[in-house]
């Protein structure tokens, strides 16, 4: 059994001097507490307990067990936070760009209706195919889907 003595907090001070003596306690102690418990990871990673007795070998193999554990789960934590933090970037560049965006986007299009039809030599005249060829539309939108994504990089 691990006993950490000496974790009493002072609480005779008054007003926020006492609030800032509890914030340091309180860093203090979780500071004091990580070390304990990095200290204990330490010695069950490396077997440093030497013991015969086999609820204590079993303590410390589930210990070990749940340590290996733990770290797996931070580190899946790890990568979800980066993960949400990319797309928090990517919605906010798209939500504070949307205007270029959108004019690339038509630019794409436009440039594509021309490149597929060589009829076709003007912007204007790509935006006037737009309203009247409905077919065509569907297939050129997908292969330009395909182009934008590779674009955006999704």
């Amino acid at each position: 059994m691990l006993e950490l003595v000496g974790w009493g907090i002072n609480t005779t001070v008054s007003g926020e001097h006492k609030h800032n003596n509890e914030q340091g306690n309180s860093a203090s102690h979780q500071q004091s507490y990580n070390e304990a418990v990095s200290k204990i990871q330490s010695a069950v990673k490396e077997g440093r307990f030497s013991t015969t007795n086999s609820d204590v070998r079993s303590l410390s193999e589930n210990l070990n067990a749940n340590l290996s554990e733990q770290q797996s789960i931070g580190q899946e934590i790890a990568k979800t936070k980066q993960e949400m933090e990319q797309l928090s970037y990517s919605m906010n560049y798209v939500s504070q760009n949307s205007i270029t965006i959108d004019r690339n986007i038509n630019e794409l299009v436009l440039n594509e209706i021309i490149a597929q039809n060589p009829e076709i030599r003007s912007k204007e005249q790509a935006a006037r195919w737009i309203i009247t060829t409905r077919l065509k539309q569907k297939k050129l939108l997908l292969r330009l889907l395909k182009s934008t994504m590779k674009y955006l990089k999704i």
